[in-house]
């Protein structure tokens, strides 16, 4: 993991992309989805778009329902093409 977070860290999308998905696969501590959403976040603003659907995702399984924050990243990531994130669009968008 430690390769992962020195790219990440120099802002290299796909290893903040690969760094979120470790955190949030590694269910042990509620901390870890914050860590994931995080990197997420820093990867989606680099235009990831695995990362704006995975985002999108999760603002979408908030228990405070976070629909806007979660239509804004599948929009994005529905804008380059991304089919999951263009269906997730129809059925926020209803």
């Amino acid at each position: 993991m430690s390769w992962f977070r020195r790219a990440a860290e120099k802002g290299d999308a796909s290893a903040q992309f690969g760094l979120a998905q470790m955190y949030e696969l590694d269910q042990s501590t509620f901390q870890y989805k914050a860590i994931a959403k995080s990197w997420y976040h820093k990867a989606a603003e680099h235009g990831h778009v695995d990362a704006q659907k995975n985002l999108g995702t999760l603002y979408y399984m908030e228990k405070s329902g976070s629909y806007p924050q979660a239509l804004k990243w599948y929009l994005k990531a529905a804008r380059q093409g991304d089919k999951n994130a263009q269906y997730n669009v129809g059925r926020i968008a209803q």
